[in-house]
C-alpha cells in the first residue's frame, strides 16, 4: 500500500468500571499502530492485558501485552520496534479489573495493510 495511502481506524472506549475492550479486524491484514490508556487516577493493583483474539479460535489466541497498573495512569503500547499483522476477523481485546474504580480512556488505533 502506497504509504501517502494509508488507512487508519481508532476504536475509543472509556467508563469506569471493569475493562472488557474489543477492537475488531475488519480488513484483509492489518496491524495495531497504537493501544494508548488513560486513568483519572491510581487504577489499583491488577494486571491489564492486551489479547490477540485470534480468528483462527482459542488455540491461536495470544496475550500481546500484560502489565501491573499499581500507580499507572498512562500506558502505551506497543513499543517501538513491534509489529503484529493481524486477519480479518481477529481482535484486539484490552481486560483489566480496574479495582480502583479509575475513569479511562482508550484508543486502539489499526491500520489496514
Amino acid at each position: 500500500m502506497n504509504k501517502d495511502m494509508r488507512s487508519f481506524v481508532t476504536y475509543n472506549f472509556s467508563g469506569s468500571s471493569a475493562i472488557a475492550a474489543s477492537a475488531p479486524i475488519n480488513s484483509k491484514n492489518a496491524k495495531v499502530a497504537l493501544v494508548t490508556i488513560h486513568f483519572s487516577a491510581n487504577p489499583g493493583i491488577a494486571d491489564l492485558t492486551i489479547t490477540l483474539n485470534s480468528s483462527l479460535g482459542a488455540n491461536y489466541d495470544t496475550i500481546l501485552a500484560k502489565q501491573a497498573m499499581s500507580g499507572v495512569v498512562d500506558f502505551v503500547w506497543p513499543l517501538s520496534g513491534n509489529e503484529y499483522i493481524l486477519n480479518n476477523g481477529d481482535s484486539i481485546d484490552i481486560a483489566f479489573s480496574n479495582p480502583g474504580a479509575a475513569t479511562y480512556g482508550i484508543a486502539v488505533t489499526i491500520e489496514a495493510l
